[in-house]
């Protein structure tokens, strides 16, 4: 049993920072009881920021209760330069020893000092805020408000509460769209006229605010202003589908604060997936604020921020007039964006073919594909590493530490070149950790003078890790197709603009390959960061990031 116990960074500063690369040594203890010989790693970084760009590394042998340290043959991880500071960057340190795959240890490195104007969070799912005051991150949102009240110009429709004074109300409305909200798809909202809302179907009335998370609360709760609040006149709470935006809107117009009787005006902005994808598949979530009066000194003020559906994870903006470091109490024109950029959810490693036999005209090479897929739960990401230190002279790979959103098969590329091999029979073992387990995939190479052997076509649409990752100035993506057809294939940055269209059209099926060279669709170079590309078949989509 291996445990974490420290790191030394061997960047500048002896922290992690926004753009950054430098050696990591990690510091395990043997808490087992048995001596560990032959330990071996590989790290997998669970973040969209920092890459592991030397994953396999070596350990001295641990006596029982020893320490010590892979000094000696450290990791290389690079940072992005928009990395958030006070980012937690989740690890997975993927270990074998005494001859055998034994355990995963997690750990997480903060990146940077957390400070206004850097997001908030994550929390365990993966949620951040951006306020529109984080002004130096193209995710943070712009306060941009949207009038429903009728009696102010608006064309909202009241969410006929009943709730003027002294009988707190939630009416359950039905959303447009499917709103997915902590991995999990709702069609209704419940709306409180106490500053909350919840997704699915709840008639708990709760005005009195706590911390998030907590059990004093429905599950799924999003609370843009938590508090006592209720109606007066035609100052309501009022709903409206923005189909053109593809946003529902729920505004707390004018309520006044049980407290003193002053006026709180607010709204909660829900993001349609299908049309605001973001990496999970969960929906954007946005508050803003209007008029916002934060008086309940009796009551722990107001109450912002979300959390799931157990009531054991959330995010929290502000509670009793605190706020964390990163984020500021609720005023007047300003809005928080709430992101998902990870998830938690159980992963399942499989890979195909479970062994491969490849024939080569002696003097040659070729390229063969192994797919590594997740078959775990909807939304969950599975991280892989091979361990490309264990290969042959004669085999190499691209894209062999990655990551597989379940049901979307991700590829490693294997080149086998025969220069200098006699004809004959060569074998090797292929091992791959995984955060959903260790797996083995024996390879046999026969290098001969008539080889007749070819690539199939997959049996599912794949897209490979683009290759070299980081890559300066271009990089290579393969991808492959299980029949003829029309393809897509574009690059993105992470704030969802367009950057270059590498394929657009006809393909037949088999396996393809693309080059970036960096350069938008004017021919400018992209500046250094995180950027996504999307391969579009259909309905079908398929998503990776590059460095």
């Amino acid at each position: 049993d291996l445990q974490y116990q420290s790191f030394t960074w061997g960047g500048g500063g002896g922290t992690l920072d926004p753009g950054e690369s430098g050696t990591l040594s990690l510091s395990l203890q043997n808490a087992g009881g048995a001596v560990a010989t032959g330990v071996t790693a590989t790290l997998v970084s669970h973040s969209p920021w920092v890459t592991v760009t030397d994953p396999v590394a070596s350990f001295p042998d641990f006596l029982l209760g020893a320490s010590g340290s892979n000094a000696g043959n450290p990791f290389a991880v690079s940072v992005a330069g928009n990395a958030f500071p006070g980012h937690l960057a989740g690890f997975s340190l993927l270990l074998s020893y005494n001859e055998r795959a034994v355990e995963e240890v997690e750990f997480q490195l903060t990146v940077g000092t957390a400070a206004l104007g850097s997001p908030t969070g994550p929390c365990a799912y993966g949620y951040y805020a951006f306020e529109s005051s984080d002004t130096g991150h193209p995710q943070a949102p712009v306060y941009s408000w949207v009038e429903l009240a009728p009696n102010y110009g608006g064309t909202g429709t009241s969410v006929g509460l009943s709730d003027f004074g002294s009988a707190d109300d939630t009416n359950v409305l039905n959303l447009p769209f499917v709103f997915r909200y902590f991995g999990q798809d709702f069609d209704q909202i419940s709306v409180c006229s106490n500053g909350w809302v919840a997704m699915g179907t709840t008639y708990l009335v709760a005005y009195r605010n706590y911390p998030i998370p907590c059990s004093g609360a429905p599950p799924y709760l999003i609370a843009p202003f938590w508090d006592n609040l209720y109606q007066s006149g035609q100052n309501l709470v009022y709903y409206q589908y923005d189909a053109a935006g593809h946003r529902f809107i729920v505004q707390w117009s004018r309520l006044l604060n049980d407290y003193n009787g002053t006026t709180e005006n607010f709204e909660l902005i829900l993001l349609d997936p299908a049309h605001h994808q973001t990496v999970t598949g969960d929906g954007e979530i946005v508050f803003q604020y209007q008029l916002i009066n934060n008086v309940d000194a009796e009551n722990g003020y107001a109450t912002v921020g979300i959390m799931n559906g157990d009531r054991t994870d959330g995010l929290l903006i502000s509670y009793w007039n605190q706020h964390p470091a990163s984020a500021s109490n609720p005023a007047a024109n300003r809005a928080i964006r709430f992101l998902p950029l990870s998830d938690a959810l159980q992963v399942a490693a499989s890979v195909a073919p479970t062994s491969m036999e490849t024939v080569i005209l002696q003097g040659t090479s070729l390229d063969r594909f192994l797919q590594v897929n997740n078959t775990g739960e909807t939304g969950s990401v599975l991280y892989y590493a091979l361990d490309v230190a264990a290969l042959p002279a004669w085999l190499t790979a691209a894209g062999a530490t990655g990551s597989a959103v379940a049901g979307r098969p991700e590829a490693i590329t294997l080149h086998f070149d025969s220069a200098g091999l006699p004809l004959g029979s060569y074998e090797t073992t292929l091992a791959i950790n995984t955060s959903g387990g260790h797996l083995v995939v024996p390879v046999r190479l026969t290098v001969s003078d008539d080889a007749t052997a070819s690539e199939a076509a997959p049996a599912a649409l794949t897209l490979g890790q683009n290759h070299p990752n980081p890559f300066n100035p271009s990089t290579q993506i393969d991808f492959g197709l299980p029949a003829d057809a029309a393809v897509r294939l574009t690059v993105f940055d992470v704030n969802g603009r367009a950057v270059a269209t590498l394929v657009d059209g006809a393909l037949p099926a088999g396996w393809q390959r693309v080059t970036w060279d960096g350069r938008d669709a004017q021919g400018t170079p992209v500046a250094a960061g995180v950027y996504l590309y999307r391969l579009e078949v259909g309905a079908e989509r398929i998503q990776r990031k590059m460095l």
